[in-house]
């Protein structure tokens, strides 16, 4: 089998094309090497025979740690990683959140993200203009 690769479409709900775009950053990669890399280990012979029952093994969903990052509102989402890890931002994200960071410094007011989310909302209101 030659070592080509082809393309393959997917779809995803937003929630998990966001934490994963997230864990890709965090991981140093584009969300397709994620993608594929994610998607090899899982049918890696090792996860598949670790994916056998055992008697004494609790089960349960696993809860990824950065679910708490998720939220519907994308000012909120953008808030939450800010918040954590500012360089998991794009760079349009980190510009924005620098802008609004300064704003909050010349203003003498704390970074909030209720404060965010009225920023976010005046900014997105004069890009569509």
């Amino acid at each position: 089998m030659r070592n080509e690769r082809t393309q393959l479409n997917i779809k995803m709900d937003a929630k998990t094309h966001w934490l994963a775009s997230i864990r890709a950053c965090e991981l140093g990669l584009t969300l397709a090497d994620f993608v594929q890399q994610t998607i090899s280990q899982s049918i890696s012979r090792e996860a598949v025979l670790a994916d056998e029952p055992r008697v004494k093994e609790a089960s349960g969903p696993k809860v990824l740690w950065n679910e708490s990052l998720w939220s519907e509102d994308e000012a909120t989402r953008l808030y939450n990683v800010a918040s954590a890890h500012p360089l998991w931002l794009s760079r349009s994200e980190q510009k924005l959140w620098s802008a609004f960071s300064a704003e909050m410094a010349r203003r003498k007011m704390k970074e909030s993200a209720k404060h965010f989310k009225h920023y976010f909302t005046l900014v997105k209101g004069d890009q569509s203009k």
